[in-house]
């Protein structure tokens, strides 16, 4: 039963998150149909579950009446013979209801059971599972924070391909990096490493010279900040989300990284400012609004590394380039690493990674990338026109 529930569940669940999708290619009979069609394979299921235990319970209940009149008939006669005493019959009678009813329990119990089992067999396997995520015995804390990577490869699972391969590079604290290349290439899995929410299959990711395996995870996450492709708000006030950057902080703090992110604007334009709710999953934001929500957020938690992956795909390009001057002015003394599919948003970079099926390819700040590298030189020329070459050569 809990299985064909479970397809039910996960049919609907499907069909809600995906609305907009649904509506946008004209598939709403489709997934009806399909919703249709798993809601009555459950609902005949259910129904033969039903059938099943209404008709043990009145079987039970006929045997026990049977039972009983039985006992009355034969104890009755026995009774009038002298050969038994009342109270002996009134004892039995008492005997038959307490097992018939224990039965009845154990039927229900069963039937119970066997809807559980799906469930339980599902929470044994999250409860057996061994985190991925390890501290160590003895460990350190870094003296600094240049990033290194040392020969790093990953791939997500035992059997996947390899998404990164032998990768090395350094990173200097203070620094500003940008990292640019094509949908696939393992720019999210290269930052993913750094605050370990995974662990690089081969080779080495080093903090201050300090494999990451040995810095404490919260020390090392408390460190880091990261800006993630999908911006996720929590339902509450404006303050509320704010405050999960930095507990801490006043208004005054919130309303300088609100600034810094470009989203001062329209959260003053708001009824209620700071104290105005948020729906669930931002759903009264914008894409935009809700990006640079979380930039706020996450400048406000001052980090020495400061993670933005891809995290101004949704605002324009005036907006993009203001934002990256108040970033650079409010973290100059920060590690900040920049993922961006516009060379835009990296191009001011003290140094930028071009990456490509997992390896480096090009390193050098984007005038050394222009003259260098050809592959660069004709991203930038279509996405920022001629002109750029002019300006890399003056």
């Amino acid at each position: 039963m809990q299985l064909w529930l479970d397809k039910v569940n996960t049919v609907m669940r499907e069909n809600l998150l995906g609305v907009r999708v649904i509506k946008a290619f004209n598939l709403e009979d489709k997934q009806n149909a399909l919703f249709s069609k798993v809601n009555t394979e459950f609902t005949e299921k259910s129904i033969q579950a039903q059938n099943l235990t209404f008709t043990l319970m009145p079987i039970a209940t006929l045997v026990m009446n049977l039972s009983m009149v039985a006992i009355l008939w034969f104890g009755g006669n026995m009774v009038v013979s002298g050969n038994i005493e009342t109270g002996k019959i009134m004892a039995f009678v008492n005997y038959l209801v307490q097992i018939t009813n224990s039965l009845i329990m154990l039927v229900n119990m069963i039937v119970n059971i066997s809807r559980a089992q799906a469930s339980a067999g599902r929470i044994k396997e999250v409860l057996d599972c061994e985190a991925s995520i390890k501290q160590c015995n003895s460990p350190v804390l870094p003296e600094n924070y240049d990033i290194e990577f040392k020969n790093v490869s990953f791939r997500y699972g035992e059997s996947g391909e390899y998404v990164l391969k032998d990768l090395s590079f350094l990173l200097k604290e203070g620094q500003t990096v940008g990292i640019i290349g094509a949908t696939g290439s393992g720019k999210s899995s290269v930052v993913s490493l750094i605050p370990r929410l995974y662990e690089a299959t081969c080779g080495q990711v080093l903090i201050g010279g300090c494999d990451v395996k040995d810095i404490p995870v919260q020390y090392l996450r408390s460190n880091i900040g990261i800006v993630l492709q999908e911006n996720v708000l929590f339902q509450g006030t404006v303050k509320e989300n704010m405050n999960f950057g930095n507990e801490e902080a006043d208004e005054e703090e919130i309303w300088n990284s609100l600034q810094a992110a470009q989203a001062e604007d329209f959260i003053q334009a708001l009824p209620y400012k700071l104290q105005s709710q948020i729906e669930q999953r931002g759903k009264n934001f914008s894409g935009g609004q809700k990006q640079r929500l979380s930039i706020a957020r996450t400048l406000l938690k001052n980090p020495k590394i400061l993670i933005f992956d891809d995290s101004a795909s949704a605002v324009d390009l005036s907006t993009e380039a203001r934002l990256q001057f108040e970033i650079a002015k409010k973290m100059k003394e920060n590690t900040v690493i920049v993922i961006a599919q516009r060379i835009s948003g990296v191009m001011d970079a003290d140094t930028i990674l071009m990456l490509d099926h997992g390896s480096v390819i090009a390193k050098g700040t984007h005038k050394e990338l222009l003259q260098s590298n050809e592959v660069y030189r004709n991203i930038a020329v279509s996405q920022l026109g001629k002109e750029v070459l002019l300006n890399a050569t003056e």
